[in-house]
């Protein structure tokens, strides 16, 4: 931790950064810990499944075939659309029956956009399909030339797809309407109203969806190193929060300033935002995942842990998906095939509970539900049976 750096820069951006180092604004710097609450821990459910017998929490599992690559659900919660390989599945979301499958010609890497009537589906090498949302039919494709584009993004009666440069296509027809100037290499996106903010490992800037014109453009190739990731926004403060690798950034979402950069030797792999502040997970050099959280107004670590998710006399392994927000918690995949949660104002771990056997892959959740891969496993999980907030 000793190898940290914090970089303050004013909003206008343009100007020389200040070396803020080891100072109280430094968040990520050791003298800006503030004393962490004494750890304290629940019983937690360490139940296995068997054959005879599943946990209550199981609402459903399914046998899966290749890796999984999108879990999304629709604005209902009924539908959980999965990507996998080429193909794309309609699930039900409450019995996990599949309603429908549709094929691609490329590998869909990315979870499918759900429009009213039309489900979009992007392959690697950027062909478009668009499929009818209650049988499955397809109804047309374009090849977009964009590689590793990112998941599409609906606007009223557009799809777009991020990845080189971004288009948008005509919902009905496939028909390009409009095409940035700026260029991207397997890009990351974030959608907030009509804005959307794209990355990749030099640039990232924020594009009016409308008509794919440039807001702001930050060119971060100087001073963030590897592909952007994580994209958190953060509307209160107007804050953009992103990840390359070590190194933790924020850009003023207006002007597209850099405010700030705080580096580790580990990997940033995860970010989350709550009332509490930006909930980061990376994952150390050691192969161990750490935990903290930063006061986004004192600018300064509230808590930090290294260690694997361990207590109560379990172990939990290490986070292997996403943080997610659920009650007021952060809740986690594990190594071990757990569902942990993580209190991020009381800097402890709170409980965890039995997933899979196996370490779990990818994680969706719904209100109250989760979805969940793993080991050729596709499974619903019913939160509110297991004691994950209490």
């Amino acid at each position: 931790m000793n190898r940290r750096t914090f970089l303050a820069r004013a909003a206008a951006g343009v100007g020389v950064s200040a070396a803020v180092g080891l100072t109280p604004l430094n968040p990520l710097a050791p003298g800006s810990r503030r004393e962490a609450s004494a750890e304290t821990t629940t019983p937690t459910s360490s139940e296995e499944s068997t054959e005879t017998e599943q946990p209550s929490h199981y609402l459903w599992t399914g046998d899966v075939f290749g890796d999984v690559s999108g879990l999304v659900t629709d604005t209902t919660g009924d539908e959980l659309y999965v990507s996998r390989g080429t193909t794309v599945e309609r699930i039900d979301a409450g019995s996990g029956e599949v309603e429908w499958d549709v094929e691609s010609e490329q590998s869909i890497e990315e979870p499918v956009a759900v429009g009213d009537e039309t489900v979009f589906a992007v392959g690697r090498h950027g062909r478009l399909v668009a499929a009818g949302r209650d049988g499955g039919d397809r109804l047309w494709f374009e090849d977009t030339n964009a590689f590793s584009p990112a998941r599409p993004i609906l606007d009223d009666d557009i799809v777009v797809v991020a990845g080189q440069s971004v288009s948008a296509y005509e919902i009905d027809s496939g028909v390009r309407q409009w095409s940035s100037s700026d260029r991207f290499t397997s890009p990351r996106t974030l959608r907030s109203g009509r804005h959307l903010y794209v990355g990749d490992h030099r640039n990232t800037a924020k594009l009016d969806l409308r008509d794919g014109s440039t807001v702001w453009q930050f060119d971060n190739g100087d001073r963030v190193d590897g592909p952007s990731f994580n994209f958190v926004l953060d509307s209160q403060r107007d804050l953009l929060f992103g990840t390359n690798s070590g190194t933790l950034y924020a850009v003023d979402a207006n002007a597209g300033s850099l405010e700030w950069t705080a580096e580790d030797p580990g990997t940033f792999r995860s970010l989350a935002a709550t009332d509490d502040g930006l909930v980061y997970c990376l994952e150390t050099d050691a192969g161990n995942s750490q935990f903290g959280v930063i006061d986004l107004d004192d600018r300064e670590i509230m808590w930090e842990k290294i260690a694997s998710l361990d207590f109560e006399g379990w172990e939990y392994g290490r986070a292997t998906t996403d943080l997610t927000v659920y009650g007021g918690s952060i809740l986690v995949g594990t190594s071990s095939g757990h569902l942990a949660t993580i209190d991020p104002g009381a800097s402890r771990f709170r409980a965890a509970t039995t997933a899979h056997d196996d370490g779990i892959d990818r994680l969706s959740v719904d209100g109250d539900r989760a979805y969940l891969t793993s080991s050729r496993v596709l499974r619903g999980i019913d939160l509110g049976e297991t004691a994950l907030v209490r």
